[in-house]
């Protein structure tokens, strides 16, 4: 993966004092220089990433300033948009995962989000603070959400199965851990998260999850 280019581009609403990045595979970040949310599609006992993906890019209606990427796995296609929402005075980014079983016949898929500690823009790309590696530190699974080194929130509009794990702990994509450790605090500042969904699918229905991040921090004050 050295030097090889992504390109990307923000997104947010007109009156919204934030912006994320989205890229043209499909990772978001939401937080300035913050981490990034990684998608994975689960199809056939085999998870799917961008890198077995053919990806195309395009706004809503073709116009309006809301980013989309579609990953095309033959059988399988997940759509990935963003824009930003205001929701009881909290900007958010609002997230969309539709899966769609482009099969002929229903299968049992499983859509996979992972909070990384990356950015979106690569570390040759860097300027400032941008680019490279965001550390994560502590990530905590509670009340149906994420919480990022108890500030920073990713909030599903679905249930999910969560999972936080340390740089070189098994995660859910190991078929061999079946235990989900709700935190984990990391000194190296490489901590990962998982959320994982299932969607069992007919031949040709699709299904959307939806993930809420605000933009700003908010503190944990337990």
């Amino acid at each position: 993966l050295r030097r090889l280019q992504s390109y990307w581009t923000v997104f947010g609403a007109p009156d919204c004092h934030a912006q994320g990045l989205i890229n043209e595979e499909g990772m978001i970040e939401v937080q300035r220089a913050g981490f990034a949310l990684e998608p994975f599609v689960l199809h056939d006992g085999r998870w799917l990433s961008w890198a077995e993906a053919r990806h195309s890019q395009s706004l809503d209606n073709g116009f309006v300033p809301v980013p989309s990427v579609l990953a095309d796995f033959c059988k399988v296609a997940l759509t990935v948009s963003a824009t930003a929402v205001k929701a009881s005075n909290v900007w958010c980014a609002w997230l969309r995962y539709e899966v769609k079983n482009a099969g002929n016949t229903p299968a049992n898929l499983k859509l996979a989000l992972l909070a990384r500690p990356f950015q979106v823009v690569p570390p040759w790309q860097s300027y400032r603070e941008f680019g490279g590696v965001h550390p994560i530190h502590r990530a905590e699974w509670m009340h149906g959400a994420l919480c990022v080194d108890r500030s920073l929130w990713v909030i599903p509009q679905r249930d999910a199965v969560g999972n936080v794990r340390a740089w070189l702990q098994p995660s859910f994509f190991n078929v061999s851990t079946s235990v989900a450790q709700s935190a984990v605090d990391d000194p190296s500042g490489l901590a990962q998260a998982e959320m994982i969904w299932d969607l069992p699918l007919a031949a040709g229905e699709s299904r959307s999850v939806f993930v809420a991040v605000p933009f700003d921090a908010i503190a944990d004050d337990r």
